[in-house]
């Protein structure tokens, strides 16, 4: 149930998503690598729950983390912590 995705493989529910995998329930995600729930993702990896992330890697429950890389339990750009 992709809505304009390109190698999208295993996604549910995603929009506007580049080279996909295993995404669920992703918005406006590019490049993003098993992400569930995220909102307005890039180049995220194996996150869950994120919202507003961007270039995160190996998140977790991270919320408004910019431009960081949102190593597990680390606190984001916001202070919010994982």
């Amino acid at each position: 149930d992709c809505k304009d995705c390109t190698s999208c493989s295993a996604c549910h529910s995603c929009k506007d998503c580049r080279n996909c995998a295993k995404c669920r329930s992703c918005q406006d995600c590019a490049n993003c690598r098993h992400c569930e729930g995220c909102s307005n993702c890039r180049n995220c990896r194996d996150c869950v729950d994120c919202k507003d992330c961007d270039g995160c890697v190996d998140c977790v429950g991270c919320v408004g983390l910019v431009g960081r890389r949102g190593a597990r339990g680390e606190k984001g750009e916001k202070g919010e912590k994982a």
